[in-house]
């Protein structure tokens, strides 16, 4: 939203090619910040961090399995 506010004073709403100008550069912004908190990391066992990843048990109950309301969010 920054992004798309910041260009707005320099985009001329008339010419035909103002919304290109509005979000261009705030998707460019939104990749950039998304870019920025990605963390690839190289993993020299890929078996042994499935195992581990595997291994995290979920809980069985959900704690809110008294709502009937429908939304239910596991993590």
């Amino acid at each position: 939203m920054l992004a798309l506010l910041t260009v707005l004073a320099d985009v001329d709403p008339r010419t035909h090619e103002a919304g290109d100008a509005l979000l261009r550069p705030a998707i460019n912004r939104v990749w950039a910040f998304a870019r920025a908190r990605t963390r690839e990391r190289p993993v020299a066992d890929i078996g042994a961090l499935a195992v581990a990843h595997l291994s995290v048990e979920s809980p069985a109950e959900s704690p809110v399995g008294g709502w009937h309301d429908g939304w239910e969010l596991r993590v």
